[in-house]
């Protein structure tokens, strides 16, 4: 099994933004989930979300197709203790997990890359009666204007450049597989420094930019956008501010 972020790993591991602390404590109170409750992070990738609900004392289950990204969510687990966390190779699509054993499924930055009908009744097949899916996804806050440029500058260079998450309404995408109800949307938001080079090992890690240009190319995007950014930025750092979309439901019995 192979997915588009095989060979960044490591840049994505690094450099993108974790998620709201708040957004995984909301979801132990939206879900009324007890302390053995079992969560299973579909599209886990380096580990952020799944390891940041085994740090609140549940059961997790990490799941990607990804092997390179799960080492990275393995060697995650052993720096910070949470080595309880259980990781395996697999697709939303086709989770290969036993019926009814979840009391939740979260997924982040991942829902857009799959197939949601297939998904969603894999979801469902999985939950427990009334188990909660989580979906939720960060976005660069287009208001600040040196985040506004970089995505000018992207779409300068990739014409065809499109945020899938943020074009579609999730809550009727999954009130339209008719296994899920209680939809519900929050918002949250969050922001983090960082530095001129770490924005462009960021974007190394976007598959709209990784993924399409070429290396002539990719290197006159990373030099116009390190010359971009250092003449907005103060003492070489640039405040990176995120807003989190949380969508919210329950499986139908």
């Amino acid at each position: 099994m192979s997915s588009p972020f095989d060979d960044c790993a490591f840049d994505y591991n690094q450099c993108r933004p974790d998620y709201p602390q708040v957004l995984f404590d909301d979801l132990l109170t939206e879900f009324r989930l007890p302390r053995d409750a079992l969560i299973i992070d579909i599209g886990a990738g380096t580990g952020r979300a799944a390891l940041a609900m085994a740090a609140r004392r549940v059961r997790v289950i990490g799941l990607d197709p990804s092997p390179p990204m799960l080492e990275e969510a393995k060697r995650n687990a052993i720096e910070l203790g949470l080595l309880s966390v259980s990781w395996h190779v697999g697709a939303a699509e086709d989770t290969g997990l036993p019926s009814g054993i979840a009391d939740a499924i979260i997924m982040a930055q991942a829902f857009h890359w799959v197939r949601p009908a297939e998904a969603l009744t894999e979801f469902q097949r999985v939950l427990k009666p009334g188990g909660g899916l989580a979906v939720f996804w960060n976005s660069r806050d287009l208001t600040q204007p040196h985040l506004l440029t970089m995505e000018k500058l992207i779409k300068t260079y990739n014409p065809q450049c499109h945020s899938r998450y943020q074009e579609k309404a999730w809550g009727d995408v999954i009130d339209a597989s008719g296994r899920f109800h209680n939809i519900r949307h929050k918002l949250y938001r969050h922001s983090s420094r960082v530095s001129i080079e770490g924005i462009i090992s960021l974007t190394r890690s976007f598959s709209y930019v990784r993924n399409v240009l070429d290396e002539a190319r990719t290197l006159a995007f990373e030099m116009d956008l390190r010359e971009q950014m250092a003449a907005l930025a103060q003492d070489g750092m640039l405040e990176m501010a995120y807003i989190t979309d949380l969508w919210c439901a329950e499986s139908k019995p």
